[in-house]
């Protein structure tokens, strides 16, 4: 017959074993899921500066094309202002005239789910930039 106090030890060790074996298993499903998180911001931070990248692209455009014609609008221009930049596109959304040497653009990119709408006002004829800002769209 077996020795009650040998039971009990087999017991102890095993739910010792059982707890020690959870902690260590929610220890490591924390330190995952805190990764995964991580990894996800790193690629939301990536998809932001792309779209940053795209609408300060399509600005510089833009002004190419103010320089050349002050005259121009969004609706005039290539592509109706939609520029294909390799395999994304940013989008001249306007082109107002503020004054007669004041022109305001308006210019949307998109990477994933980050979205940079700027707004810049430049000055013709030599197309100078006045103010350059990002804004939530109205």
């Amino acid at each position: 017959m077996a020795n009650p106090i040998s039971k009990k030890r087999g017991f102890i060790a095993l739910i010792s074993t059982l707890i020690i074996s959870t902690l260590l298993f929610s220890f490591v499903l924390v330190v995952s899921e805190s990764h995964i998180i991580h990894r996800y911001m790193v690629l939301n931070f990536e998809n932001k500066i792309l779209s940053e990248k795209l609408a300060q692209s399509c600005i510089e455009i833009a002004r190419v094309f103010i320089k050349n014609n002050p005259s121009v609008t969004h609706e005039s221009l290539p592509y109706s202002g939609r520029m294909p930049i390799e395999t994304n596109e940013c989008r001249i959304v306007s082109i107002t005239h503020i004054d007669t040497t004041i022109r305001g653009i308006h210019a949307h990119a998109e990477s994933g789910s980050s979205h940079t709408h700027l707004y810049v006002t430049i000055e013709t004829p030599d197309a100078t930039i006045h103010t350059w800002e990002e804004r939530n769209p109205q």
